[in-house]
């Protein structure tokens, strides 16, 4: 993924980065807003149980704590991201009432309609040139961008709010000790344990915040791991397979092909066709 931002894709501050044409992730969901623009294309992105059809020229906000996946797009797409804490955008000047109105703003998921003056915001956000004033020129684009959706609502629609009905507190341990673990030979068992819970119960909260099981959703996230070493990297299908998780190179083929369709050594090949 080629990547500008302020600072560490973790850190706090505000940054950006640009999804590459193959970018795909498994579900997840992260403290900050999301902001996801459509440059050129097409996306579809699966959030809270619902999929937003995102058309070029179009963004999509997904708020903080709302479970998403990207789904399939145009081959050709070209999506940039913004992530952004609320706070980030305003300080000890504003007034409540602008905070609550920021803060409400941003508590939902919505879409923006192609606009002219969006696409020049999003270009200026995401191709600024990076020096020692980067992060205080994003922060302050990303505060005319909010300002811009305050004034323009008449340019929001599909407007969803965020399921909250089930606590969200493991989540992010879930992902993360996935996210950390999985070339490792891990278990439900063992994850439940690191988290302090049942196994049970966590293997009904992962179905019920995601709709996958414990294995599919670390299936989905081994499999895409292993697509951007196939992308990116010589390494043979033999180093991926140990490198993602995967227990031999005939379960890697095997699950491989009958998530996309193709063989890794075809789909290395088709990528490569492709640049």
């Amino acid at each position: 993924m080629r990547e500008r931002s302020s600072g560490n894709i973790n850190d706090i501050h505000p940054h950006t980065f640009f999804a590459e044409q193959d970018y795909i992730s498994p579900k997840h969901w992260q403290k900050e807003v999301e902001g996801v623009y459509v440059e050129k294309g097409w996306l579809n992105v699966w959030v809270d149980n619902k999929i937003f059809f995102v058309n070029e020229g179009e963004m999509l906000f997904i708020s903080p704590g709302a479970i998403h996946s990207y789904l399939n797009k145009k081959d050709d797409s070209i999506i940039e991201i913004i992530k952004f804490l609320p706070e980030h955008i305003y300080n000890e000047a504003f007034t409540e009432e602008n905070k609550r109105k920021i803060r409400k703003l941003f508590s939902n998921i919505f879409m923006v309609r192609k606009n002219e003056k969006l696409n020049k915001i999003i270009n200026e956000i995401t191709h600024y040139e990076e020096n020692e004033l980067s992060e205080c020129f994003i922060a302050a684009k990303v505060l005319e961008l909010t300002v811009f959706l305050l004034k323009m609502k008449e340019l929001l629609f599909n407007t969803t709010q965020v399921i909250t009905n089930e606590k969200t507190q493991y989540l992010d341990e879930i992902f993360l000790y996935i996210e950390d673990h999985y070339r490792e030979q891990i278990s439900l068992h063992m994850m439940a344990e690191h988290i302090g819970i049942t196994d049970t119960y966590c293997s009904r909260y992962i179905k019920k915040r995601t709709g996958l099981t414990f294995t599919d959703y670390l299936t989905g996230v081994r499999i895409g791991k292993a697509e951007e070493l196939l992308r990116k990297t010589k390494k043979t299908v033999t180093e991926i397979v140990y490198e993602t998780g995967f227990g031999s190179v005939q379960t890697f083929n095997r699950v491989f092909k009958k998530k996309k369709k193709l063989t890794p050594s075809e789909y290395r090949n088709d990528k490569m066709h492709k640049k």
